[in-house]
């Protein structure tokens, strides 16, 4: 008896998660090496801001019909779960181990 056939898996965008983590490293060490001056809020800013940003888009029902357009057999789950995780947990645990304890140095000195 052969085996049922699988449903293709879904072809979408490739991830950045080597981008977004280096990128996420650098706003970390900028933000370590500033934890002493009023600049050192910057990049602390900048790297909640992207998360926010990618929170957004990886929600976003707009983004998702414009990637469906260019893949259309992307399905909703896939797209947002990869994007979610290339755009806010990736970053956001590079952010909370090198940001985060430089941004409550900031905040307490």
């Amino acid at each position: 008896m052969s085996e049922p056939e699988q449903p293709p898996a879904p072809e979408g965008p490739s991830s950045s998660y080597a981008q977004m983590f280096f990128i996420f490293v650098i706003l970390g060490v900028v933000g370590i090496n500033g934890k002493d001056s009023w600049w050192g809020v910057i990049p602390h800013l900048l790297a909640l801001g992207i998360l926010a940003v990618g929170a957004r888009e990886s929600l976003s029902r707009k983004a998702f019909e414009h990637i469906l357009k260019q893949y259309p057999r992307e399905t909703r789950e896939h797209y947002r779960v990869n994007s979610l995780f290339s755009m806010v947990v990736v970053p956001g645990l590079v952010w909370l181990f090198l940001g985060a304890p430089a941004l409550y140095y900031w905040i307490n000195h």
